[in-house]
């Protein structure tokens, strides 16, 4: 018996649990109001249908779309990409959810397409989608790239002002990310708040954010004498998204806020920390576990004109040259910006020029970062330093750190590579405009990031 016969204009799709890629071709299916079955193959599993592409006979091939027509013609097709463009060219005739191959609008939409797929180029060389996160089995990697496609898309959709990311209808430019959107939950990130991520613990805290109501939060750590004591009972970074994630109808307030960390100890056994906190367009509190007096709270912002700069060290700490040196030069950077009556990108150039001034001594070239350590509260810009970290594992027998009450090991905490990775400059208007812009110098392996990718800038209005 011929088992295909029953199957005559029926389309089979073949995907692993949980693609997402299998997810965007069933959503155009959907789309195209076309009938078909959904098979999940696990991993390794042998795909029973024929004929199959060779390379598609296990899940590494998949995804996999199989349409035995009504003229008893076969077609099978593995690989996204590959499945979305046949699907397209064969029943989206009017365009529904695509545009004409010939016109702007199709090679934008490809172009997007190409950001989560891999494709091959005019060349006919392989090339690696830029945010492919389909083969990504580490969470950590997966929410990294995941972040950088959401703040890619916030991007162009705040610059375009439009609700699709492709002129004015829904595409299959729209239906390629929203796998990828809906995800978001499950990587522990919160789309309603603008901020980069701590990627290295579950819970993604944050050092510098601002929510869409208008609440702000910076985060600086100070350093610690081992690994353990930085990590603490809690992630730093943690406190930060309680106070930007708070549901949009919330109506606790800064001070509120506050006692929770201001009582019964509960700051004991966290790390060290500087935290700026509260609403923009008022003042703003400065609440450190490791004050240099006994104030723990102090306030900020509340008054026009003013630089303060806060740093890895005690807020009222000023005999760090870079706190000192930081705050003259945004303040002059603001002042010969309103001198010389420039535009808002101009402001923010100003600005990034006024954090990457380099005044950091350089140690012999095999000079490690504990080396560095006492230098490094002279820069404000500290380049990369350190030798990359070849080791893996702990590490056995390391020399105690000095100074560290009872001789405690740093256990690999001064290894590495250490220096600058991102740059962030936040404007807000007096009618509650944000303008958020991040600069990504590396990548999470020290690499530098190429000119054309490593700027992000959106803005939005806050709803408060």
């Amino acid at each position: 018996m011929n088992v295909f016969e029953d199957q005559r204009g029926q389309i089979t799709l073949y995907a692993p649990p949980g693609s997402r890629n299998g997810a965007t071709i069933a959503i155009l299916l959907e789309e195209l109001k076309l009938p078909y079955r959904l098979r999940v193959a696990s991993k390794g599993e042998e795909v029973e249908a024929a004929p199959v592409p060779l390379q598609a006979r296990n899940s590494s091939g998949l995804p996999l779309l199989t349409n035995f027509q009504s003229d008893g013609e076969h077609v099978s097709i593995c690989g996204a990409e590959a499945i979305l463009e046949y699907l397209l060219e064969r029943y989206d005739e009017d365009y529904r959810v695509s545009y004409p191959k010939d016109s702007s609008e199709y090679r934008e939409m490809i172009g997007w397409l190409d950001l989560v797929f891999p494709h091959v180029n005019r060349n006919q060389e392989a090339s690696p989608a830029r945010f492919n996160m389909e083969a990504v089995d580490d969470g950590i990697a997966f929410a990294r790239k995941a972040l950088s496609l959401y703040l890619n898309l916030e991007q162009h959709l705040q610059k375009t002002g439009t609700r699709y990311l492709v002129g004015n209808k829904c595409t299959i430019a729209d239906f390629a990310h929203f796998p990828y959107v809906a995800a978001a939950g499950d990587t522990g990130l919160d789309l309603e708040s603008e901020f980069a991520r701590d990627l290295a613990r579950p819970v993604h805290g944050t050092w510098l954010g601002i929510s869409k109501q208008g609440r702000l939060a910076i985060l600086t750590n100070f350093h610690e004498v081992c690994r353990e004591k930085a990590i603490g009972r809690c992630s730093r970074g943690e406190i930060v998204n309680s106070w930007l994630t708070q549901p949009a109808e919330s109506t606790q307030t800064v001070h509120d806020f506050l006692a929770k960390y201001t009582s019964d100890g509960y700051m004991t056994g966290i790390g060290g920390f500087n935290l700026i906190c509260g609403n923009i367009m008022e003042p703003l509190a400065v609440l450190s576990n490791r004050s240099s007096s006994a104030k723990e709270v102090h306030w900020v912002a509340d008054q026009p004109g003013q630089t303060v700069g806060v740093s890895n060290t005690s807020f009222d700490d000023r005999s760090w040259a870079k706190v000192v040196q930081g705050e003259k030069n945004v303040a002059r950077a603001i002042e010969d910006h309103v001198g010389q009556g420039e535009e808002e990108d101009a402001l923010v150039q100003r600005l990034l020029g006024a954090i990457s001034i380099d005044t950091l001594p350089r140690l012999d070239g095999d000079a490690e970062l504990e080396a560095y350590m006492d230098y490094l509260p002279e820069s404000v810009f500290v380049p990369t330093i350190g030798r990359p970290e070849t080791r893996e594992g702990p590490v056995d027998n390391e020399s105690p750190l000095p100074g560290a009450p009872d001789g405690t090991p740093k256990a690999a905490y001064f290894h590495g590579l250490y220096g600058t990775q991102k740059q962030t400059v936040v404007l807000v208007a007096h009618d509650g405009r944000v303008r958020f812009f991040e600069r990504t110098l590396f990548d999470q392996d020290s690499r530098p990031e190429s000119l054309g990718s490593r700027d992000i800038s959106f803005e939005f209005v806050c709803e408060k």
